[in-house]
């Protein structure tokens, strides 16, 4: 993506912070911000590495029109006294140097980056900060670590025995550990957070390795957040719509046998909920039935009467071709589906919906995977020039390789860098909370090892390779079953995460298809659009912090969200006066 830094900031979004961690242990009367995670120690924007003695990074934030904090993990040292737990001491330590592995653990004194007894390290930060949680690799049980830090100028410790609490997640030797509530763990800026381990003695009872720390910026006042810049950027959350994707009856198969678009009355009931952007599947197979040859008809009139339809209710839409980087059995850029076609039949799209106020972007190909020897980000190029051979405006979204994984973001994608002269273009990601990352097949909650800030875990990758290039986010899918309340923690943390750092979002999945009985992720609701699903009590809050909903529109009639929903299917529809 070409990067021009004057045109716009930052990942930014405005955001109260005001309860913003209500779901997470330690929340405190100061001013926090967002979750901030460190973890990661061998990547950006860290420096240092094997053999250091500070690991270093300077990591934007989103608060107040951007906050930079360098964080520093420092004086690493051994052979540190620890026969009295509560008072770990260094008078005889010896100074030492981190290791780093490549999963990025951190450690003291090896390249294996372990923290072992009798071990410590500090973390040091230009700004006050509360910490949330630790996580730490090589856990057998039994383990303990001494915190040490200052508070308004006080001396505080806590010895912190490394057990399941409240909040925390065991899987093998992998174990997530909140602070608990009944501390108020918060960090003077420059001051240091001595960590020691104290655990018991042993070949490996005392053996450890940080592999993340979940941190806040804590502010005087509440801090704002904005995603202002002059490309115009509006960041919304909403819903997919799903139907056009549909396969279980052939493609292309016969519109509404086979799989049909979006209609009037699932419009309305989201609209009523504030949910104002609708990612709308549909298959290449259909909207072009013969490659090079021109768009379906039938399937281009019904997109279009989607489109019109968002536009009565003052809602955006984005075409999602959902085809995981090909067409049918065929990758793009193979003999059989060349660069050229992919181009052609964007450039068809996005000439027939140019300039239509109701378009927010086009997602180029759901969930991009196993390409082979074919290139995703040429691929992604190829279209990204269609679009913009016809459409100046609109966004253009781009998916990851690996079925767009926030949480294998980075590894997947190093050379995806798209380029567009409009700068209008973001990258989009797929986030799914269950274990094997699917959305399918969910166990209990305890089962699948799940904690209240896993959404938050799998969404950092994607957030910071933004960040670091400076680049707009979308996430095209997310989602969380029904029957656990402790799944909606997970799904809220994860989009006031999204929200403050400036991604715009659409919730899997809804549609009149769409069977709630087998898909946990519905948000389709029940009983002819009267019962609400479990999960839109979360995702109807406004998480778009920098955007002022506009009222809900019904039939050119205002109404505000108060008034309920009401089904304009009966009467016929007219266009909004703009």
């Amino acid at each position: 993506m070409k990067i021009l830094p004057s045109r716009r900031p930052c990942l930014r979004a405005l955001f109260l912070a005001t309860g913003c961690l209500t779901a997470l242990a330690n929340t405190s009367s100061a001013a926090e911000g967002a979750l901030h995670l460190l973890n990661r120690f061998n990547d950006w924007p860290w420096t240092g590495g094997n053999g250091a003695t500070e690991i270093r990074g300077s990591h934007p934030l989103p608060e107040n029109g951007g906050t930079t904090v360098t964080f520093s993990f420092l004086n690493p040292w051994t052979n540190v006294d620890v026969s009295n737990s509560a008072s770990p001491s260094t008078s005889g330590a010896t100074a030492s140097t981190f290791g780093v592995t490549t999963e990025s653990g951190l450690g003291v004194g090896d390249s294996m980056g372990y923290f072992n007894r009798q071990e410590q390290f500090s973390l040091k930060a230009s700004h006050k900060i509360a910490i949330k949680e630790l996580q730490f690799d090589e856990y057998t049980g039994g383990e303990v670590v001494h915190l040490g830090w200052t508070q308004g100028g006080t001396a505080k410790s806590l010895v912190l025995s490394l057990d399941l609490t409240p909040g925390g997640r065991i899987k093998g030797k992998d174990i997530v550990n909140p602070i608990p509530s009944t501390t108020n763990l918060v960090v003077d800026a420059n001051t240091s957070l001595r960590i020691t381990n104290v655990g018991p003695a042993g070949t490996d009872a005392g053996r450890l390795r940080l592999i993340r720390m979940v941190t806040v910026p804590v502010f005087s006042q509440t801090p704002t957040y904005t995603t202002q810049g002059t490309d115009a950027y509006e960041q919304m959350f909403g819903v997919n719509l799903a139907g056009g994707d549909g396969t279980s009856k052939g493609v292309p198969g016969k519109l509404n046998e086979a799989y049909h678009y979006p209609k009037r009355d699932g419009m309305d009931y989201f609209n009523s909920k504030g949910l104002k952007l609708i990612r709308v599947p549909f298959k290449w197979q259909r909207i072009q039935r013969v490659l090079g040859g021109p768009l379906s008809a039938e399937d281009v009139n019904e997109l279009d009467r989607v489109v019109t339809d968002a536009e009565d209710r003052g809602m955006k839409v984005i075409l999602d071709m959902h085809d995981y980087g090909g067409r049918g059995a065929y990758k793009i850029g193979s003999p059989e589906v060349s660069l050229e076609n992919f181009k052609d039949v964007w450039a068809k799209i996005a000439e027939r919906f140019n300039g239509r106020p109701g378009i927010y972007g086009y997602g180029l190909s759901n969930e991009p995977n196993d390409m082979g020897i074919y290139s995703w980000p040429k691929a992604a190029q190829a279209g990204a020039d269609g679009v913009r051979s016809k459409d100046k405006h609109a966004w253009i979204i781009v998916g990851g390789e690996n079925y767009s994984s926030s949480s294998k973001w980075i590894e997947a994608n190093p050379n995806l860098n798209v380029t567009d002269l409009e700068d209008r273009l973001m990258y989009e990601a797929h986030t799914y909370f269950n274990d094997a990352r699917s959305g399918e097949g969910y166990k209990s909650y305890e089962a699948e090892y799940a904690h209240p800030t896993r959404g938050v875990y799998l969404l950092e990758p994607f957030v910071r390779w933004l960040k670091q290039r400076n680049a707009r986010g979308f996430l095209g899918e997310y989602g969380a079953p029904t029957g656990d309340s402790r799944w909606l923690t997970i799904l809220e943390n994860y989009m006031k995460y999204a929200g403050a750092n400036g991604l715009s979002g659409t919730y899997w999945v809804a549609g009149a298809w769409v069977d709630n009985s087998s898909d946990l992720n519905s948000v389709q609701p029940d009983a002819n659009y009267t019962i609400d699903r479990p999960q839109m009590a979360v995702i109807e809050k406004n998480f778009a912090y920098g955007y002022v909903r506009p009222e809900v529109i019904v039939d050119n009639r205002q109404a505000t969200r108060s008034s309920g929903w009401t089904s304009s299917t009966p009467e016929p529809f007219k266009r909004r006066s703009t």
